[in-house]
């Protein structure tokens, strides 16, 4: 995670919403526990592109049997300077063959009981991009930054909840001396 969203992972941590970080359209597209094989491009700056796949199960296995699907994940990075202030922009999409269930209601059953049957569908995507960009370095401690960090991520509305969703965010990293670890800032979230 640490190399997608760079100011995070690697034993850092963060105490705001997960929503800030990773666009919600992720929850139905990437499997919770599956096998991985991936292709990454590293730069001088760090990743720059990738392209994963992902055995759609959730339970591990020994090998790629592709019981239920894959899902195809592709990253693109670009590194940037503004100013002499570093920022990054990302794309990543995934592609998913696996059986979903449908959160599109027209489709649902409906029984004298009450509950709701969704009916499953085969196939999702979705795709987001990422941006961030250093706003102020101190000249003396380079760990004394703020930054600005937004994405939106558009997903499928067949089997999605989140269509849409989006976050801006200004936060400033170790501006106390004493407290170089410590982080604050302000998160608009929209889905």
């Amino acid at each position: 995670m640490g190399d997608i969203y760079p100011d995070y992972g690697r034993g850092v941590d963060d105490c705001t919403n997960v929503s800030t970080l990773i666009p919600l359209n992720t929850a139905m597209t990437l499997p919770v526990v599956s096998d991985v094989t991936g292709i990454f491009k590293m730069g001088e700056r760090g990743l720059e592109s990738g392209f994963v796949v992902v055995e759609n199960q959730n339970s591990p296995t020994t090998g790629l049997e592709f019981q239920n699907g894959t899902t195809l994940l592709g990253l693109a990075r670009n590194y940037t300077d503004f100013d002499g202030l570093s920022g990054a922009h990302k794309l990543i999409e995934t592609f998913g063959t696996d059986d979903i269930t449908s959160f599109h209601t027209t489709g649902w059953d409906t029984f004298p009981s009450g509950s709701v049957v969704p009916e499953n569908k085969t196939g999702t995507w979705m795709a987001i991009y990422l941006a961030e960009q250093r706003l102020w370095v101190d000249s003396r401690n380079a760990k004394q930054y703020a930054k600005l960090f937004g994405y939106v991520g558009f997903s499928e509305r067949e089997n999605h909840a989140f269509i849409v969703t989006t976050s801006v965010s200004v936060e400033a990293f170790g501006l106390v001396n004493s407290r170089s670890n410590d982080r604050t800032g302000i998160t608009c979230f929209y889905k």
